[in-house]
């Protein structure tokens, strides 16, 4: 996941990779719910989540950061 996550983000940058991986989570969530009976679509509806996570989960953090005063940051990470 690291390695998906460093080349996502060097293509595109870290805003759009945290974006995009919202929306393959967002969508992945999504299809669950509308996967009625059928084990291929679960299966799909899965990937697409386990696909969109690596991407978002690293860059919460790092936005963060990137917002916060160095002499804030410990406290702001502790709060997330």
């Amino acid at each position: 996941s690291t390695t998906l996550f460093d080349r996502v983000r060097r293509r595109i940058g870290l805003v759009r990779t945290a974006v995009l991986g919202l929306c393959l989570v967002a969508t992945g969530l999504g299809s669950v719910g509308l996967a009625r009976n059928s084990l291929t679509s679960f299966g799909l509806a899965a990937a697409l989540y386990q696909l969109g996570k690596p991407l978002y989960a690293p860059t919460v953090p790092t936005l963060l950061l990137q917002c916060v005063p160095p002499d804030k940051r410990g406290l702001a990470m502790g709060i997330d």
